[in-house]
């Protein structure tokens, strides 16, 4: 049975290469959103574990969720913005979005995006929910694993990358 990457993280599973090959250059495919038995994504385990670079990279290849001030263009609040739809790439409230399909769908047409008229089905809505943000089945984040095992440098690059420093984990705690 092979090692996976998740078990060589998890179980602290030390890779020793021969003195005559050197250096081990290893390339692996990981998604981000795969999880572990834990919940835990690749993020959350290279924060748990203080691996700076395996975070920097996750950081640098996660597509971040609209920021908080981007106005949706259909209640022209800007406030923070959770749902864009996927092919035209615009951004809505989810409720906003919500309210917009059904009353297209009351009218005998498809829906369009308010913005580019483009049309859409209810599975072309992306929730986007910021990935530095999800939680695992305790309901910690990557952030709340990084400061419980008091990597502040990992706990600056999440702060740096958006992430949410209000919310609580299954017991109520936040970063704060």
């Amino acid at each position: 049975m092979p090692i996976s990457f998740v078990d060589i993280l998890e179980n602290n599973i030390k890779v020793n290469p021969s003195k005559k090959l050197g250096k081990i250059s290893l390339t692996l495919e990981v998604d981000i959103k795969d999880k572990n038995r834990c919940g835990r994504n690749i993020l959350m385990i290279g924060c748990r574990s203080g691996m700076k670079e395996i975070v920097k990279h996750c950081l640098e290849n996660i597509e971040k969720p609209p920021k908080n001030d981007t106005q949706c263009t259909i209640c022209k609040i800007k406030e923070k913005v959770d749902v864009k739809l996927m092919d035209c790439g615009h951004v809505f409230h989810r409720e906003c979005i919500e309210r917009w399909f059904v009353e297209c769908h009351l009218k005998p047409y498809t829906p369009t995006c308010p913005n580019c008229k483009q049309e859409f089905k209810a599975e072309d809505i992306e929730c986007s929910i910021n990935i530095i943000d999800i939680k695992d089945i305790e309901g910690y984040t990557a952030l709340l694993l990084a400061i419980n095992s008091h990597h502040t440098e990992i706990v600056k690059m999440l702060i740096d990358n958006g992430c949410d420093l209000n919310l609580q984990d299954n017991d109520g705690d936040t970063a704060l």
